[in-house]
């Protein structure tokens, strides 16, 4: 390691920080700090975080030479013991302990001192949080300690804003307590105050605090009276605000270089990349990669996870699904030989947020649990694949969460049931009706199989048997409109007109007809946005309920290319395809046509057939080359 930058103050020292991979001993009492030449080095252990991080404290690095500090090995090594004599500011967390008390500073040091374990160790810039950067953001205690520079200072007008509870010592002394449990909420009367003399060039700041669970978020905030304030964003109070990183004594950074192990031997130091997190559900989904050092010739890495799943490789991606942290175990292997170590994935609230709303975030998250191993995923991740992904990603899994859950009476049960028999059908219709049939609990879902039966015998097996199954439906109209489908998909076009006109008599219309073609305009542009935003659902539900309206739409407007963008987008081409096919035979001179065989191609490409999806699009890139959709046609020829 090297110098990073150095201290601010005489004696507070370098702060070192190592990722430390399962090989310290827990008093750290195996670490030593060498120079280059292999001289011991003066260091504090300060903290360790087993399979987490160290934290370490040098009392000097200079400047562009190079330092060394080896641990592991299972064994205690002498050191050169080092006190600070003016340290960083220091932030720890503790878990709150039970029956805490809170009402005074005597009160506040018995719950400090019964509160545990040890949740998180750090340096700060300043006491100024929101949040508990190492734990649970409730039934948590925090302590600072550090000093201020106060060279040129004689008194300081302190305030203290916090939640809940909050003491302040100034050189061993309770000088401000802002007691109980409370919103943080600072104005003239309520904010707690004091004047306090400064004591030379250091004066040493405690504070304490307790995060009761409340309800309100936590707040620490130590502040002066300053004439030019960081921020008034938590005091109402004209010339305050939170006391400055610069005003704090801080200790220099050291930069790690490299890790390597002894002998020669990789060191097994996994190292972590969370690049995002996303919510769904009452669940955090966190998007982890994992990177083994570099390996020599012959080694390899394997990973197992806190559920038991397992990968190879020197750089691995998950989809986490986390409210803790996980423990992430590394093995480097070379014939009979295996080196361990672990790593503490710890995931914070800083972490950038993905959206369920920005298209290229979800598919991300869709495509890594959808390759994961099915019978480790828990149902959220299975619900968020059903939501969001496509009907093979959703199909892959289905069985997996099948044998894991086989709960029949559940809603996702039967989605994964469908998901697989939709999927079946795209390559064997008959063994997806058979499977559809031998369904050994159909009564709790019985309107859901009762479709994908009939949606079978429509757009896959093309079979006259599907009259048969639809007249068992309940509800008239859809009768006719199912019965409509069955003559539409087979061509004839005039027996299934009869049937939409049929249904569509039980459709009250008080205009005779007069709204219609303005309402078909209004459906086909929410139809038409809903795709553009990538949100199929929206487009699933106007296209039911413009079915339900004016079935006859199906042959009178664009409803048929619409449906079958929406099923691409769900990712069920064949259907896609027979709606384009129909679509093709009803409007066979339509303005619409090179739009059908643009989409027509995109389903004939998802189902294998790339070339002739090529072909279609090369000849709309070629015979229309002003229409909108000739450069992404010419784009996907290629």
């Amino acid at each position: 390691m090297q110098l990073e930058r150095s201290p601010n103050v005489a004696g507070a020292g370098v702060a070192i920080e190592l990722a430390d991979f399962g090989q310290m001993k827990p008093d750290l009492s195996d670490v030593v700090l060498t120079d280059a030449e292999g001289g011991l080095q003066p260091v504090n252990p300060m903290w360790l975080r087993a399979g987490a991080r160290a934290l370490l404290l040098a009392q000097e690095l200079r400047p562009r030479e190079t330092y060394a500090v080896y641990f592991g090995g299972g064994k205690s090594r002498e050191r050169r013991p080092w006190t600070p004599g003016a340290m960083s500011l220091l932030m720890e967390t503790r878990r709150l302990a039970g029956g805490a008390k809170f009402n005074n500073w005597r009160e506040m040091l018995d719950t400090w001192q019964r509160s545990g374990p040890v949740e998180g160790m750090g340096f700060v810039s300043q006491i100024f949080h929101g949040e508990n950067p190492f734990g649970e953001n409730h039934l948590f205690a925090t302590h600072y300690s550090g000093y201020l520079l106060t060279e040129n200072v004689r008194q300081m007008r302190l305030y203290t804003l916090s939640s809940d509870a909050s003491f302040v010592l100034v050189n061993g002394q309770c000088v401000l307590s802002a007691p109980g449990t409370h919103a943080a909420r600072g104005n003239e009367k309520n904010t707690p105050m004091a004047t306090v003399k400064a004591s030379g060039p250091l004066t040493r700041i405690d504070y304490y605090h307790v995060k009761a669970d409340d309800g309100n978020r936590p707040v620490m905030t130590l502040g002066w009276q300053d004439e030019h304030p960081q921020s008034k964003r938590e005091l109402r109070l004209h010339g305050y605000g939170p006391i400055p990183p610069s005003a704090w004594a801080h200790s220099g950074e050291a930069r790690v270089v490299r890790v390597e192990g002894r002998d020669g031997r990789p060191a097994p130091a996994p190292q972590e990349r969370i690049s995002s997190y996303i919510g769904y559900n009452d669940a955090w989904f966190y998007d982890v990669t994992l990177s083994a050092p570099a390996l020599p010739t012959g080694w390899t890495a394997e990973w197992e996870f806190a559920d038991g799943a397992t990968r190879t490789g020197a750089v691995v991606t998950r989809v986490l699904v986390a409210n803790a942290e996980q423990r992430v175990v590394l093995r480097l292997k070379h014939g009979d030989e295996t080196l361990t170590g672990v790593r503490l994935l710890e995931f914070r609230n800083d972490l950038p947020q993905a959206s369920l709303n920005r298209s290229t975030d979800i598919k991300r998250y869709v495509a890594l649990l959808a390759e994961d191993d099915p019978s480790k995923l828990p149902p959220v991740a299975v619900s968020l694949v059903k939501e969001f992904g496509t009907l093979e990603q959703f199909a892959r899994i289905a069985d997996g969460y099948l044998r894991r859950y086989p709960d029949s009476a559940s809603e996702l049960w039967a989605a994964a049931q469908e998901a697989r028999i939709r999927w079946m059908a795209q390559t064997n219709a008959l063994q997806a009706l058979a499977a559809v049939r031998n369904l050994p609990s159909r009564p709790p879902h019985i309107r859901r199989f009762n479709d994908l039966e009939i949606d079978l015998l429509l757009y896959y097996v093309r079979d006259v048997s599907a009259a048969v199954r639809i007249e068992t439906l309940a509800d008239p109209a859809v009768r006719q409109i199912r019965l409509g489908d069955l003559c539409r998909l087979a061509g004839n076009i005039p027996q299934a007109i009869e049937f939409y006109r049929a249904a569509q008599r039980a459709v009250a219309d008080k205009t005779d007809g007069r709204k219609l073609p303005s309402q078909d305009r209004a459906f086909s542009l929410l139809v038409s946005q809903a795709l553009a935003r990538d949100d199929r659902d929206a487009a699933a539900v106007k296209l039911a309920e413009w079915e339900r309206v004016y079935p006859l739409a199906k042959i009178q407007s664009d409803f048929l290319l619409l449906r079958a963008r929406m099923l691409m987008a769900y990712g069920r081409p064949r259907e896609a395809l027979a709606e384009l096919d129909s679509f093709r035979n009803i409007h066979a001179e339509g303005p619409l046509q090179i739009e059908a065989v643009f989409y027509r191609a995109y389903a004939l490409s998802a189902l294998g057939k790339k070339d002739e999806a090529r072909a279609l699009w090369d000849g709309i890139a070629k015979n229309y080359p002003k229409h909108p959709l000739a450069s992404e046609a010419a784009r996907l020829a290629r």
